[in-house]
């Protein structure tokens, strides 16, 4: 595996999720908060940025907004950027997931999960066969070559 280089500051990253986390899911129709990037892989510098998805239960564009700016006075706060997205449950639920969608949220971290339903919602949509992702490198592999 390659090494990462520049100076890790995940540890600020940690603190700046761990904020988010705690300020949205304050809001009773949140029912999940997923992180990705490089939060979850644990490596952060000063190119990167907190990559987060909030799922709300109902559809309500002020709260959607509210949150919003959470994640805007956050990144103003810490100096850093703030990839927030506010999504609804009911939509996540019934899209159709790319193959780029089942890659990134295979690595990502539920966070906060009210009831149980973001975990059973990507045990659904990540379900996938036995080597299906080495099959699909395999393939974009020989159509690169």
């Amino acid at each position: 595996m390659k090494k990462l280089r520049g100076t890790n500051e995940i540890e600020q990253f940690r603190e700046i999720g761990k904020l988010l986390k705690r300020k949205i899911a304050s809001f009773e129709d949140v029912c999940g908060i997923v992180f990705m990037g490089g939060l979850v892989r644990g490596f952060a510098d000063k190119y990167s940025d907190v990559d987060a998805i909030v799922l709300l239960k109902e559809r309500d564009e002020a709260l959607r907004q509210k949150i919003k700016e959470i994640g805007l006075d956050e990144a103003r706060r810490a100096g850093v950027d703030v990839d927030l997205e506010v999504h609804f449950l009911e939509e996540i639920r019934t899209r159709k997931w790319s193959e780029i969608a089942r890659w990134d949220f295979s690595h990502a971290r539920i966070a906060f999960d009210r009831e149980g339903e973001v975990e059973k919602l990507f045990r659904t949509k990540l379900n996938v066969p036995s080597g299906f992702w080495l099959r699909r490198i395999v393939t974009y592999g020989e159509y690169v070559g």
